[in-house]
């Protein structure tokens, strides 16, 4: 009897001293910034929304977060709704863990960048903007950079003024770019026009080989 005693007191003692330490343990999913979570809704406050992602303690997505997704999102949402989340901050100041569903598109965003610079893709962005030292395009929620040396519409001996104008003239267009850098904690986006033109071409000509035929009469033009 005196044996069982001492082991439940020594087993007693044993939970109490390391029973954060084991909850450390399990939690072997902790959160890090950047991520995308899929998780539960728990609860709606006046402060924010709480929400589960299968770690110990639940998350929260602050209400002006929420606002931004508009007013038929807000409208129906509900305890016990899935939602996917990105993690904004594992543990601010005050020790809470932090998500974000606006975030949510723009990690997405980053994705596909990623996937289009492994696979060499090509996409049409929006000209929002320039500077002396290229174009700005919004490629979906995220801001990219068109060096001008990647512009194909550009020569080297251009001079400083007409390129300028050249650049102020592309503001608004959609130009065809190939991602040729991603860096995502430098929040830096680079693509090449010219690199794109140059694939948009030999696919072109492929295309047309691929499809004549002998005895096929064409038409065309001198260019000298």
């Amino acid at each position: 009897m005196s044996f069982q005693v001492a082991e439940q007191s020594v087993q007693t003692e044993f939970d109490e001293s390391n029973w954060d330490q084991l909850l450390d343990e399990y939690d072997y999913a902790r959160p890090e910034r950047g991520e995308l979570r899929d998780g539960l809704v728990m609860q709606i406050e006046e402060n924010g929304v709480l929400v589960s992602i299968g770690t110990k303690r639940e998350g929260v997505i602050p209400w002006q977060d929420v606002r931004q997704m508009g007013e038929e999102f807000t409208d129906t949402l509900q305890v016990g709704n899935p939602i996917q989340v990105y993690v904004q901050d594992p543990e601010n100041k005050d020790g809470d863990l932090i998500l974000s569903l606006t975030m949510v598109q723009v990690a997405k965003d980053w994705e596909t960048a990623s996937r289009m610079y492994s696979d060499g893709g090509i996409v049409r962005c929006k000209v929002v903007g320039f500077n002396k030292g290229g174009l700005l395009v919004q490629f979906n929620r995220i801001r990219g950079f068109v060096p001008a040396s990647q512009i194909a519409q550009l020569h080297g001996r251009t001079a400083a003024e007409e390129r300028q104008q050249a650049l102020q003239r592309m503001v608004n267009q959609e130009i065809p770019l190939k991602v040729i850098e991603v860096d995502r904690e430098r929040n830096r986006l680079v693509f090449s026009e010219r690199s794109a033109t140059q694939e948009w071409r030999k696919a072109q000509k492929h295309r047309l080989l691929s499809e004549l035929q002998a005895g096929d009469i064409l038409t065309g033009r001198s260019i000298s």
